[in-house]
């Protein structure tokens, strides 16, 4: 091969990873600006609605809690079984990390798996003592 088409397989090589991260972080940024727009037409319609019941004389409706808290802090059982899956989920993921690299005979490594373990068993430990409460707030 000549020189041209080495240069232009490693740059090809390098480009496939560029374009996956530039891709992830462009994925992002537009659900935080569709997430932001959502929310902003949330509030000017509960602003409009809030408007004219102040001018018909009526009764202000309360603003749903939603608009301003995010889900965990409004539903706390909610957030408990959140937790639930987040631990079960990396306990199990940490464990399979370290069991394949164990399994590789790559015991130095396998200790990686203890990260996503100890994550987990946090995660555990917060859905069995967490904040108990009788319904949504």
């Amino acid at each position: 091969m000549d020189a041209d088409a080495v240069i232009l397989k490693q740059l090809l090589g390098l480009l496939i990873p560029i374009c996956g991260i530039l891709g992830g972080v462009a994925v992002a940024i537009i659900w935080l600006a569709t997430d932001y727009k959502r929310r902003a037409q949330l509030v000017e319609l509960h602003h409009k609605e809030r408007l004219a019941a102040i001018e018909r004389g009526v009764d202000v409706p309360p603003l749903p809690p939603e608009l301003f808290d995010r889900e965990d802090r409004i539903d706390p059982l909610d957030a408990r079984s959140r937790a639930l899956r987040r631990g079960l989920t990396f306990l199990l993921v940490g464990l399979a990390v370290a069991a394949a690299l164990a399994i590789n005979r790559d015991n130095d490594s396998a200790a990686w798996g203890l990260i996503p373990i100890a994550i987990g068993v946090a995660n555990l430990i917060f859905a069995r003592i967490g904040p108990k409460t009788d319904g949504p707030a």
